[in-house]
């Protein structure tokens, strides 16, 4: 009964609604939050399909995460400082002085505008397919006020606690605080258990994939210019060093979809180019990263290699970067 008093205490005097900026978990953003509100120290996990979970499950992924042992439900006690309490969609957690609100929600994170918003496409597939979402939030500290400095101390914790709580159905992450999202692989889980999550959690693991018609005057201008000049990088091909990168952009397509993909060049005779596909495609179905793959020179919209510390070619991507970022 003290932990569950403690717990109203907590949602009451913190308005769970600020858990991000999105609010309710219906895509309705928090309009009522103050300017100079606490940081948003939390993280999201975009899920396939709504999850269950109670506080006896919470309590053990949360001691997996923390090497620790939480009271929760019939073994909670008026002594316990470390425990669960709640039931879904909203669970409150006490350990090391912090408290974290658990929410988990059958609804959308994001609402449909948000999601057309989204640049790149393979977020924004992630974002129109999840149907639920957890997040960890930090709510407050025994030891003083929520600050900028604090994360260093709780996003940790945190990151621990979602590498947990993911599983196969996981679709994304997201950091309200930075807002940055990245989709969610197996690789993920292994950063976000380090003692630095964000630095590695949120790298892309495939270069991002954004919607622009191809008779776009910029993209038109950035494929002739790289066409135009191909012999800088046949003569540079011809000359590279070992373990030395070279990628061109090819068009793959299934007779229904069609995306322009990097591909790794591991061969040039006359006229055709033979390498791997870099990364999977968003749409586009059979083939996937490492196929081998072939194009005519005439039919490549871009290159690139590394000389150095220098990056050369790459013009579509300054291109699409740029409409990533401006529109």
């Amino acid at each position: 009964m003290v932990i569950c008093a403690l717990a109203a205490w907590i949602l009451w005097k913190w308005d769970v609604r600020a858990d991000d900026d999105v609010g309710d978990g219906n895509g309705q953003k928090d309009t009522d939050q103050e300017p100079e509100s606490k940081p948003l120290i939390s993280l999201v996990l975009l899920l396939k399909a709504p999850r269950y979970l109670d506080d006896v499950i919470l309590a053990r992924l949360a001691g997996q995460a923390w090497g620790a042992t939480l009271a929760c439900g019939a073994d909670s006690n008026k002594d316990a400082t470390e425990f669960v309490a709640g039931k879904t969609p909203l669970f409150m957690c006490k350990y090391q002085g912090l408290f974290f609100l658990i929410h988990n929600h059958a609804a959308s994170y994001f609402s449909p505008q948000d999601i057309e918003k989204m640049p790149e496409l393979r977020l924004r597939k992630a974002l129109a397919e999840h149907r639920a979402w957890l997040s960890v939030y930090l709510v407050s500290m025994a030891s003083g006020k929520l600050d900028q400095s604090t994360g260093k101390t709780a996003y940790p914790l945190i990151g621990k606690l979602a590498a947990e709580l993911a599983d196969s159905d996981c679709l994304a992450i997201y950091c309200p605080d930075t807002r940055q999202m990245n989709i969610y692989g197996a690789d993920i889980g292994e950063q976000l258990r380090s003692n630095d999550p964000l630095s590695g959690a949120f790298k892309q693991a495939n270069p991002p994939v954004v919607m622009l018609e191809s008779e776009d005057p910029r993209l038109v201008a950035a494929v002739a210019e790289a066409r135009r000049r191909w012999p800088e990088f046949q003569q540079a091909f011809e000359q590279r060093a070992p373990g030395q990168m070279f990628s061109v952009k090819v068009r793959v397509t299934d007779g229904k979809n069609a995306e322009y993909i990097w591909m790794k060049v591991s061969a040039i005779e006359h006229d055709d180019i033979y390498g791997t596909l870099d990364n999977d495609p968003v749409e586009v179905t059979g083939v996937k990263l490492g196929d081998r793959f072939h194009v005519k020179v005439t039919e490549l919209s871009d290159w690139m290699y590394v000389e150095g510390k220098d990056l050369r070619g790459g013009f579509t991507t300054k291109v699409l970067r740029d409409v990533a970022r401006n529109g």
